[in-house]
């Protein structure tokens, strides 16, 4: 099979003048795509290339302790600017604490005043009242001693005439069972108890 392949070969006579070959070489230097994809696994030589590297590992130590510590400064300041805003809340909510206290004592304290007012207010009522009422008792017994006659009866509850007769209840029930303990009957019993 082999000898007929190699024939057929040699059987093709070629139309058009056919270029040299040329000879592809592979490059001893790695090829390196550009672009994200180059680092998803980057190698060391890759690493090297890209960070162009000016001095020793000393110095890229110290270039990176110093980006670092001006992260851990900011990240500082940030932590100082939350704090004197949360200390600035705490003593504004405070001021307003001691403010809503000091109105509930101010209310407090004229509730009081009007409380001691109203009842003084009362206690005057009551005693002009009394007062008058005085006044008018000894104006009626003087006029009973210069008249002569007796003095106005004083209205009472008790002294008032009824509209009303009394009516008396009577519980015939009750009756019945004075009158059956009276035979020498027991009383009685509610279900047996």
């Amino acid at each position: 099979m082999l000898a007929l392949v190699a024939g057929s070969v040699a059987l093709v006579v070629p139309t058009m003048p056919v270029a040299p070959m040329v000879q592809q070489t592979v490059a001893a230097t790695p090829v390196v795509a550009d672009g994200a994809a180059s680092y998803v696994f980057p190698s060391t030589f890759t690493l090297a290339k890209s960070q162009r590297i000016s001095g020793s590992f000393s110095d890229l130590l110290d270039d990176e302790a110093e980006v670092q510590s001006a992260r851990d400064a900011e990240i500082e300041a940030k932590k100082q600017v939350a704090k004197k805003r949360q200390e600035e809340e705490e003593a504004k909510k405070a001021a307003e604490y001691q403010a809503a206290l000091k109105f509930q004592a101010e209310q407090q304290a004229k509730k009081e005043a009007l409380q001691a007012a109203n009842k003084a207010k009362k206690e005057a009522a009551e005693l002009a009242k009394a007062e008058e009422a005085e006044k008018r008792a000894a104006k009626q017994t003087e006029m009973a001693a210069k008249g002569g006659g007796a003095p106005p009866k004083a209205a009472s509850p008790s002294s008032k005439p009824e509209k009303f007769a009394k009516v008396e209840t009577v519980d015939k029930r009750a009756e019945r069972v004075a009158a059956r303990i009276a035979a020498g009957e027991e009383g009685p019993t509610f279900f047996g108890l």
